[in-house]
């Protein structure tokens, strides 16, 4: 049923609209919207699917007005999370190498940002009159939350950040600092609940450094030391040749010290006879 909200509001100020029933609910409106759904969902970063806003949004303002939000909000939110579970799936299929895994993952949140882009004005009558008064939050927090819940959250996605900060050169730097940085930015939140993640590449949103966090550093840097030795036969000699090597000149000779300068006795005699 509508909330009393919404019946003040569309009987003092909205033209009379025509009663939509339950069936035409089931059979019309909402299928129309799950279709845009999908097609907002699946949109490769960059391309955008022609959709009439214009009718969606209609759809969902008579959906509202006629007592529906509460429906249509379970079902908008359960069928972004069908979608999210899938894309956790493709995680789980990617995860034998750990930077594909989290290049799939970037992509997905890339996508999935997007997508909020387009779903918050279809739903923006909903947002306004059933997500804001009943949650105390927006609709693009609910959406990003409900990422962070269904996938950052996920075992499989933080199985997959563990192994990656273990294994320091299973992948590139420059891959989880973009999976921080842009998991940040959906939802600061979440930077407490994976500090071991943003502490590497959002320093200033912890404490600062303090002489009792040198032991720890001190461990960190020898357990690095010991997996290069386990995983790349990088050991001690290796680093005393490389000092030696750079003793050297550029062709790899060593460079010799320079030699003192002897002089003959020809050199003695004035070339103009004096």
């Amino acid at each position: 049923m509508a909330s009393a909200m919404e019946c003040e509001f569309t009987c003092t100020t909205m033209p009379k609209i025509p009663c939509v029933t339950m069936d035409e609910y089931h059979q019309t409106y909402w299928p129309k919207l799950a279709r845009a759904l999908t097609l907002i969902l699946n949109q490769t970063p960059g391309q955008f699917f022609p959709i009439s806003y214009e009718e969606t949004y209609t759809a969902v303002y008579k959906c509202v007005c006629q007592g529906f939000s509460e429906t249509l909000y379970g079902q908008m939110l359960g069928h972004v999370r069908i979608h999210l579970q899938c894309v956790t799936q493709s995680l789980q299929l990617q995860s034998q190498s750990i930077e594909a895994a989290l290049d799939q993952f970037l992509f997905a949140l890339e996508q999935y940002s997007q997508a909020v882009g387009g779903i918050v004005p279809i739903f923006q009558y909903m947002n306004r009159f059933y997500v804001l008064p009943r949650m105390k939050q927006d609709l693009a927090g609910v959406l990003s939350q409900l990422f962070i819940e269904e996938v950052a959250e996920s075992d499989i996605f933080c199985g997959l950040v563990t192994m990656a900060l273990q294994t320091h050169l299973s992948v590139k730097p420059d891959v989880l600092m973009r999976v921080a940085q842009k998991l940040y930015a959906m939802c600061p939140e979440y930077a407490s609940r994976n500090p071991a993640l943003f502490v590497r590449f959002i320093p200033s949103l912890f404490p600062e450094s303090v002489p009792s966090d040198l032991n720890s550093y001190i461990a960190e840097e020898e357990s690095f030391r010991q997996q290069l030795e386990l995983e790349h036969g990088f050991t001690r000699e290796m680093r005393e040749r490389k000092r030696l090597a750079e003793d050297a000149e550029p062709d790899g000779r060593k460079t010799e010290p320079a030699q003192p300068c002897l002089r003959s006795q020809e050199d003695d005699v004035d070339p103009m006879g004096q």
